[in-house]
């Protein structure tokens, strides 16, 4: 199921795992962005472990891309789970598992993360979620931690509630590296409902990046995050400005959601205390009408105002460090397979 280079027995051991592997829903495109952040920003990237998407993915629910040039196909890309070995900015070392978020075998997936966290003994791993929730852009972004650190756990999430949820599969890694004596800590970030489905919001990915690296106890740029944040802010405003009848709905909803946190107890299991806040439907249609067109950017969504590239292209920035300089070798020695055999079982 995993396949390992030769890169891999280089990994020095007690390095953290962050784990960013999105759910259906990635509202905001956050653990999408924040993996390419990761990716591009990273000192050092090397490649030292893939999961078989063939056994893992489900081609037909998630469509690979190919080339068509002229009369030929090539290139065949299909979705992938791979596991990077990274540097921070001053030189701390810190191990990524990022990809398409698996189809099937998810008991397997878990144990065979389990085990290579054992075996690279992973100080801890580190994951991150998202979820629409009708909350204003204009508060800060709510968090609920779980796993077992409590500094996280008791301190610092805004939010302890019981509540049974559509798992994910970072959900089911939480349970397994527990049970197999991992230290793991994960955080759900609610995202604005209106929001969810932007294809970039830089300041829920902002608040990823400072989470996952509190976490992980790495230090990451955040600057091109907070020039976007601010770009984005920027064009939240004109557009307020251009359309007074959104700007009465988010007073609204900022009156709604304050009177919420002051009514909600942090160990509520009371989900009702949701009811007080507006549906996506109740937020009316000016909301759609102001987030998805506009007169001077061409009715263009938010998130095209920032040019984002290829997430494929992250691995570039490991073409300058000692992780990647045998990078050839891995290739060239071949891979093998660390997760048993290819059945169904």
């Amino acid at each position: 199921m995993v396949f390992i280079k030769s890169l891999y027995k280089a990994v020095p051991p007690g390095l953290p795992l962050i784990v960013l592997i999105p759910a259906i829903v990635d509202s905001g495109g956050i653990v999408r962005s924040l993996t390419k952040h990761l990716l591009e920003n990273s000192a050092k990237v090397a490649l030292i472990a893939e999961f078989n998407s063939d056994l893992l993915v489900d081609y037909r629910a998630n469509r690979p891309e190919i080339w068509l040039e002229n009369t030929q196909f090539k290139d065949f890309e299909a979705s992938t789970i791979s596991l990077y070995a990274c540097s921070d900015a001053i030189g701390n070392n810190f191990l990524l598992l990022a990809g398409a978020e698996p189809n099937y075998r998810w008991q397997r997936f878990a144990g065979a993360v389990s085990m290579l966290a054992s075996d690279l003994e992973v100080r801890v791993v580190a994951w991150l979620d998202t979820f629409p929730t009708p909350v204003p852009h204009t508060r800060p972004t709510a968090k609920i931690f779980s796993g077992t650190n409590k500094h996280f756990t008791d301190m610092l999430s805004d939010w302890r509630p019981k509540m049974c949820i559509n798992s994910g599969i970072v959900h089911l890694l939480e349970e397994r590296l527990r049970r197999d004596a991992h230290e793991v800590t994960g955080c759900m970030l609610m995202i604005p409902q209106y929001v969810s489905e932007q294809g970039y919001y830089p300041a829920g990915v902002r608040a990823g990046l400072s989470i996952i690296s509190e976490i992980a106890g790495i230090i990451m740029s955040s600057e091109e995050l907070i020039e976007h944040e601010e770009k984005f802010e920027q064009e939240i405003s004109r557009r307020m400005a251009q359309n007074p009848e959104f700007a009465e709905i988010l007073a609204d909803l900022e009156r709604m959601y304050d009177r919420f946190k002051e009514k909600v107890k942090l160990d509520s299991t009371d989900l009702n205390v949701f009811n007080d806040l507006p549906t996506p439907d109740e937020l009316g249609q000016e909301v759609e009408k102001f987030l998805a067109s506009d007169t001077e950017v061409g009715g263009k969504n938010l998130a095209d105002l920032f040019s984002q590239e290829d997430a494929g292209d992250a691995d570039r920035a490991g073409t300058r460090d000692e992780w990647t300089r045998s990078a050839g070798d891995a290739e060239s020695k071949g891979s093998k397979d660390a997760g048993g055999d290819s059945s169904e079982g």
